[in-house]
């Protein structure tokens, strides 16, 4: 009676001690999956955000080279008082856009290319007020020869270049990101079945 006893504790024991370790590691699986579902809600805002500011940065760039050319080729001053004003407007959205991504930006690469985007878009800014302060002082000519021999559209080619890659970019890590919690989910799936 004695035997049976000490061996109904020990079966006891040892189902208390796996079933502990099954408890702990369920736990430790179940937090993990909440963990990579919130890094999956991380990786869609960041995906969300940097894509829309990406796109916005673009339109808000090509809208103010448009609004440029414009003031090149009218003479209306008024008109093109307005158009400086839209200007304004525009470059203060690729200006909001750029901080944006720079703020959410995972990669140094990333950083590096908006910190080389700042530095173009500030040189290529400084020429297009030469010219536009050409216009309104009615050398238009001038202004025109100031655009070529600075290469201002080759300057604006690169930098709707440079907006463009930004989209590339934010999809190549998020792609990365994606797989990489893909693949520490089937991890914990695995390890689950091999638990159970």
């Amino acid at each position: 009676g004695f035997q049976n006893i000490s061996l109904c504790k020990k079966i006891v024991g040892a189902f208390m001690g796996i079933s502990g370790i099954v408890l702990l590691l369920s736990i430790t699986l179940i937090y993990n999956m909440y963990n990579i579902d919130d890094q999956y809600g991380n990786l869609n805002e960041y995906t969300g955000v940097t894509t829309r500011s990406a796109s916005k940065m673009g339109l808000a760039f090509n809208e103010s080279r448009v609004l440029f050319l414009n003031i090149l080729a009218n003479d209306d001053r008024t008109a093109n008082l307005e158009r400086i004003t839209e200007l304004k407007e525009a470059d203060a959205r690729v200006a909001e856009s750029h901080a944006m991504m720079l703020e959410h930006s995972k990669t140094e690469q990333g950083r590096q290319e908006l910190r080389t985007f700042r530095e173009n878009w500030e040189k290529y800014k400084a020429l297009r007020q030469n010219c536009i302060d050409l216009v309104m002082a009615n050398q238009t000519e001038k202004a025109w020869i100031a655009l070529r021999q600075g290469n201002g559209e080759g300057m604006a080619d690169g930098l709707n270049k440079q907006a463009l890659n930004f989209m590339d970019l934010v999809d190549k890590v998020s792609v990365k990101e994606s797989d990489e919690l893909s693949s520490k989910t089937r991890s914990d799936i695995f390890m689950m079945i091999a638990v159970s």
